[in-house]
């Protein structure tokens, strides 16, 4: 698979003793990010349509996948790509806590999304086994 980036995901978990969501940062090297920026002025306003479909190489991380039902009752060493999560183009270094927020993430960056869905194409030969992934 051609790829042209690296990304970083960050999954959502709840924290049952605090009662409160914590995110976990993994970066996965070697995707290949197709994303538009789109606005326009309407008769209501500015309209904005940014979106991004990500393709990630079934073994581009260093870390285990697993659905998301599976991540959330055990996501020790493994990552997950479910809506809600964020999936911000490059190597992004910060963590999400109480100095960095979500919303803080997805303002300073230009290429920083929510994610809608996420399609598991693992089947076929090992080359062209791929999630795709789109926000």
């Amino acid at each position: 698979m051609y790829t042209n980036a690296d990304c970083t995901v960050y999954n959502r978990q709840l924290d049952r003793k605090n009662r409160r969501d914590t995110w976990v940062r993994t970066q996965i090297h070697g995707v290949f990010w197709d994303g538009s920026h789109a606005h326009r002025h309407g008769d209501k306003g500015d309209i904005t349509a940014n979106n991004v479909t990500v393709y990630i190489p079934a073994d581009a991380c260093d870390k285990t996948y697993k659905p998301p039902k599976d991540y959330a009752s055990d996501p020790t060493g493994a990552y997950t790509l479910a809506p809600g999560d964020l999936i911000i183009r490059g190597l992004i270094r910060e963590d999400i806590d109480a100095n960095t927020t979500v919303a803080a993430l997805l303002q300073k960056y230009d290429d920083a999304y929510t994610i809608l869905s996420c399609e598991d194409n693992r089947y076929g030969s090992s080359d062209l086994q791929h999630f795709c992934v789109k926000g």
